[in-house]
């Protein structure tokens, strides 16, 4: 211990707007984007209103899921930072 330190891992805590970037990045979404904005250049409001709808609901499902992970994560540490004494 007094040589290499704990056997832990540094964590960074990423911002909300951080993560509400980022999930709005990646294949699928720039595809859902792609077709949005495709939708609203040739004028089928419908189907860019319908488009848009569904990736708003993608990221929401996206950033709940991250945010059920980070607290879980906390949840399992919480035993553990009792018994090092962190």
């Amino acid at each position: 211990m007094q040589k290499y330190g704990a056997n832990a891992l540094e964590e960074k805590e990423e911002s909300f707007t951080h993560k509400l970037v980022h999930a709005f990045m990646g294949p699928i979404e720039y595809m859902i984007e792609a077709a949005a904005i495709i939708s609203a250049i040739i004028g089928h409001w419908d189907d860019f209103i319908i488009i848009m709808l569904l990736l708003i609901f993608n990221v929401t499902i996206d950033l709940w899921q991250s945010q059920k992970a980070s607290s879980a994560l906390v949840a399992l540490k919480k035993p553990s930072q009792r018994l090092t004494g962190r």
